[in-house]
C-alpha cells in the first residue's frame, strides 16, 4: 500500500480544509486497460482547530470530495511546478475540467505571486458555482506532490532510459 501525501490544514475560524493525495489503479481488473492514476480526496474542515497534541479530527471524511487524474493530466502539473510550461491559460495557474456523472468539478493549482506574502501554493477542487475547497501548500508538499506525478507517469511509460 503506498502511503498518500498528507495535506491537513485546520484554521482557528473552522475554514480549513485537508486533502489527501494518493497513488490508485484505474480498471484493476483488466490487465489491458489497467492504468496509474493520482486519487485527490479532500473535505472540509466541520469543527473547531483542535489543540496541540489532540488526536482530534475536524475533518468530515465521510463527505469527501474525490477526483482521479490520469498520467496526462499529472504530466501537465509536474511540467508546471516545474516551470515547463508558460504558455497557457496563466502564468501563475493552471485549472483542469472534470466531467462524471456525480457532477462536474474543476481542479486548479496556483503558484505564489511575487505579492504573495507567505509564498503558498493553493490547489483547489470546484463542484459548482461557490462550492469548494481549497488548501495552500507549502514548497515542500507542492515537492513532494510533483514527486507522486512523476513515480505515477513513470510507472505507466515504464523506467526512464538514463545513458
Amino acid at each position: 500500500m503506498e502511503r498518500p501525501l498528507r495535506v491537513y490544514k485546520p484554521q482557528a475560524n473552522g475554514n480549513g480544509a485537508a486533502f489527501q493525495f494518493r497513488y490508485g489503479i484505474k480498471n484493476k481488473d483488466d490487465a489491458r486497460r489497467r492504468a496509474p492514476v493520482m486519487f485527490i480526496e479532500a473535505t472540509k474542515q466541520d469543527g473547531p482547530k483542535p489543540a496541540p497534541g489532540s488526536s482530534e479530527s475536524p475533518f468530515n471524511w465521510s463527505d469527501k470530495t474525490i477526483v482521479m487524474m490520469n498520467t496526462d493530466e499529472l504530466g501537465q502539473i509536474a511540467a508546471f511546478i516545474s516551470n515547463l510550461d508558460k504558455v497557457r491559460d496563466n502564468e501563475y495557474g493552471r485549472t483542469f475540467y472534470h466531467k462524471h456523472e456525480s457532477g462536474d468539478k474543476r481542479i486548479t493549482i496556483e503558484k505564489p505571486t511575487p505579492d504573495n506574502k507567505w509564498q503558498n501554493w493553493k490547489f483547489q477542487i470546484s463542484k459548482g458555482k461557490g462550492d469548494f475547497l481549497q488548501v495552500f501548500m507549502t514548497a515542500g508538499e507542492v515537492y513532494a506532490l510533483k514527486l507522486l506525478c512523476e513515480k505515477i507517469i513513470t510507472e505507466y511509460f515504464g523506467r526512464p532510459v538514463i545513458k
